[in-house]
């Protein structure tokens, strides 16, 4: 699979395991957070929250964030 220009400029590589605020930023999504809102909820700003998204997205192979939820459910990331 080739990486995406996120993934080569990053170093993220799809298979990496996800930090506890990436999980945590990812089950705020599954819940139906927006952006704007996990940024004010842990405290962070939204670009921080866009760039961790974009990792989340790298790190489980997901095309987009809808997929990475789908991807942490099937993975038992979120529950």
């Amino acid at each position: 699979m080739a990486l995406t220009a996120f993934q080569k400029r990053h170093g993220v590589r799809s298979g990496d395991a996800l930090t506890q605020r990436q999980l945590q930023i990812l089950r705020w999504y599954a819940r139906g957070e927006t952006q704007p809102e996990i940024a004010v909820r842990l405290d962070m700003s939204r670009h921080t929250v866009d760039w961790e998204i974009r990792a989340i997205n790298a790190k489980l192979g997901a095309v987009n964030s809808t997929n990475a939820v789908y991807i942490g459910f099937k993975k038992g990331l979120i529950g």
